[in-house]
């Protein structure tokens, strides 16, 4: 069975010292948790939950939060960032 590609569109701004901040996850607002690594939590637009991202140094990311069907049971998902 072949799994479907996950896409997670960042929005973020690379500061003059090189640092990046994350502005929104689709069109929600992101809110900055932590810097090393970066860490940052937005309300995903499709179903209304909480998500939570760690963007490792290495680029690869795992993102956490409640399942869209099952509000009581969290997700996890992970993997390399790709640019689109």
């Amino acid at each position: 069975m072949k799994t479907k590609s996950r896409t997670y569109k960042l929005q973020f701004v690379v500061g003059s010292n090189r640092s990046i901040i994350i502005t929104s996850y689709a069109n929600a607002p992101a809110a900055i948790l932590s810097n090393d690594p970066l860490t940052f939590t937005a309300t995903n637009p499709h179903g209304d939950r909480n998500t939570n991202f760690v963007w490792n140094t290495d680029n690869t990311m795992v993102i956490t939060g409640p399942m869209i069907s099952k509000p009581d049971v969290p997700f996890h998902d992970e993997g390399a960032c790709t640019k689109v």
